[in-house]
Parts: structure tokens; sequence; C-alpha cells
């Protein structure tokens, strides 16, 4: 079976080079001979199973796909006509298609004009979690990655001892200039650590080394940022905040001088309260909505200058799995050298070279409980966990 497809519609073209309107994007005869091969082929090239879609595609789908916005207040037990909604881009609840399963049904909460409709807005389920599930919680330091639109609802409904709190480029200026919202927002009584923007613009990755002066200014610039915020939260809750980043970029071609270089400029911008944790990567990263092959933090040879340098890192297991996989090596194997090294661990399922943060128990790590009950690198106490 294909997916649904029953044609195919294809123009034709003699001369690619002609003048005609869509010569340019027509095939040739090679062309498509190929075509009609690969076409004639795509049951056996799709094979049986199911597809696990990657980080990255299910990402490009949320932000290239549309869903339905509400042009107008909407009330409690209110039905949703056609009226009361727009279209648009990027997709975060229902989607127009998936409409005709909710025209009939009562709104179980307020939707504000320009929110997204999302299918909680037709649930008064509302979930918790027990008291057990949170002392299991903070007995293993487990955290989750919580963002500025979702802190709220995510402190509510799980209330546990620590936090990660993820912010966008956009976020970081936004907390600066307002700190009214951080203020509001952070809990004395909870343990935070906080995450760089991998993006410093929509066009440029964060990169305090790059050789483009703009981009390595606007980096720091940031992690600077940033640095305020942490000590914001620092000396609300008495408590040091690890900061975590990718740092995917080097600025020369040996990898070893480039390491040198990050972690001189990362010594530079950080202090005995504020630790800056590279994170590990994945060799192939979804980064500008395509798959990007990654240089720093990845494979053996960042492994071996970590021991070396005896650098203390964030260890993403499903990034190892991914990068392990990549160099046909067992993650278990990087596993166990590294998290003599790791403070934070994030802790998400991975499928092969590019199937990243997939359900647990749905990809390779397999019984993951040995994670749980690791030591840190002095062997004192465990490391922070964040459950993604």
């Amino acid at each position: 079976m294909t997916t649904g497809i029953k044609y195919i519609e294809r123009h034709l073209t003699i001369d690619k080079f002609e003048n005609g309107l869509d010569d340019s994007s027509s095939s040739d005869e090679n062309e498509f001979v190929k075509l009609c091969f690969f076409a004639n082929k795509f049951n056996q090239i799709m094979g049986n199973n199911e597809r696990i879609l990657n980080q990255g595609e299910i990402l490009n789908m949320q932000n290239l796909g549309t869903s339905l916005y509400a042009n107008k207040n909407i009330k409690i037990n209110s039905r949703i006509q056609k009226k009361d909604f727009i279209v648009k881009a990027p997709r975060v609840g229902i989607t127009p298609k998936q409409f005709i399963n909710f025209k009939n049904k009562k709104t179980k909460s307020e939707i504000k004009k320009g929110a997204p409709i999302l299918f909680s807005n037709f649930s008064s389920e509302n979930i918790k979690l027990q008291n057990s599930e949170i002392a299991f919680s903070n007995r293993f330091n487990l955290s989750l990655p919580i963002r500025i639109h979702d802190f709220r609802m995510l402190n509510e409904r799980f209330p546990i001892k620590l936090n990660e709190l993820h912010l966008s480029y956009e976020d970081v200026f936004k907390l600066k200039n307002n700190s009214k919202i951080l203020n509001q927002l952070i809990n004395k009584d909870i343990k935070y650590s906080i995450h760089l923007p991998d993006y410093v613009s929509k066009n440029n990755l964060l990169d305090p080394v790059s050789n483009n002066k703009n981009i390595s200014l606007e980096s720091v610039k940031i992690i600077k940022t940033v640095k305020e915020i942490t000590k914001f939260i620092s000396d609300k809750t008495n408590n040091n905040v690890n900061i975590i980043g990718s740092f995917s970029r080097s600025p020369l071609s040996d990898k070893f001088q480039s390491l040198d270089i990050i972690f001189e400029c990362l010594k530079n911008l950080e202090s005995k309260d504020f630790k800056i944790l590279p994170q590990w990567l994945p060799k192939i990263a979804w980064y500008f909505g395509g798959a990007e092959i990654q240089k720093n933090f990845c494979d053996e040879n960042d492994i071996k200058y970590i021991m070396k340098n005896k650098i203390s890192i964030c260890l993403d297991v499903s990034h190892l799995i991914l990068s392990a996989n990549y160099a046909e090596q067992k993650w278990k194997s990087w596993y166990d050298k590294l998290i003599k090294f790791t403070k934070i661990i994030h802790l998400s399922d991975a499928k092969g070279i590019d199937g990243e943060g997939i359900k647990l128990g749905e990809g390779d790590i397999g019984d993951f409980s040995f994670i749980l009950h690791n030591e840190n690198g002095n062997g004192s106490s465990r490391c922070g966990i964040n459950y993604r």
C-alpha cells in the first residue's frame, strides 16, 4: 500500500533549458525513468514496519503545519463553529482535519482570542502527580524541562523540587526587560537549572567562539544575560544554578584546539557560582529544519578530551545513543566513561542515528533503572536527571 496516493502527476520536457514556463522544473526522459523506477519500488522502500518520526521531523510538522486559533474569546460550555477560529501556523493544537471530531463537543475551559484551540480545552481531566510519585521524583532528583509559556501549568501539575528552564533567545530578552515575569514564576522552594537558547537568531546558532564577530558578540551577550537571570534565580532560591548549552560549532579544523578555545571562552564567562555545562550532542542534529552533521561533543575524541581535562558535562542519553549508533559503538560503553563527569542527565529514548526523544521503552535504551541509581563524578550524590 502507498500512503493513499493513487496517481502521480509530472510535467515532461524535451529540454530543461528551454524558456517555457515550467521547463526547468519538469522532468526530462531520464528523470522520468528514475521517477517510475522509485514509484514502482515504493512499497519495498517503505517496508512493512511503522516508521518512527524523528524529533526534527516532528518539529517541522509543528513549525510548518497549521492548527486552529480562536479569533474571539470563547466561553466555557461553548460549541465551536467555523466562524470562531482561523487556521495558521505553527501547529500547536487541533488541526482543521481534526475539527470534525470536536465541533459538537462543549469546551471545558475558556479560550482567549488569539490562543490555539487545544485538545485539553475539551477535557476536564487535570493530570497531577500522586504524593508517591512526587516522593519518587524528589528521591531520584528528577526534573522536567519547562518553558516560560507552560511554567505555571507544569509547576501546578508536577510539584517536584527540580526544574530545568529552557529559554529561547526571545525569552532571554523578555525576562531581562521584564524582571516581574521571572519574579512571579520562580518558586524559592525549587532548584533550577537553565538551558541556553540553541539559536541567537533565526539564521544562526549560539556560538561564542564564532569567526563571525556578529554571531560571537550576540552569543556572548545572550550568555551574559542568562547569567544575570541565573543570578536572580540563585539569590531567590539560595541555590547554585547550572547553565547548560549546546556548543556544536568549531572555530578551527583541529578538534582539540577548537575544544580548547571553547572551554577557555566558557571559563571566562562562568564563575564559581554559575557553571556552564556543554551538552552531549547527536552526530546528526536537526538544526534549521534539516539534518546537520555535528563536530563537537558527539564522538570518541570528545570523550578522550573530557576524561583528560576532567570536564563537567550535561549528558543527554538520547543524543548519546544516536551518536554511538552513528559511530557503530555501544552507547553503554560511552555512558560508563562519561557518567563520571556528568552533573546533569537528560533522559529520553532514541533509535537509530536520528530517532531522537522518543518515549522511554520504544527505542534502544532498554532498562534504564541503572541510570536512576548512578552516582555522579565524585560518587557522593546522584546527578540531576531531566526527564524529557
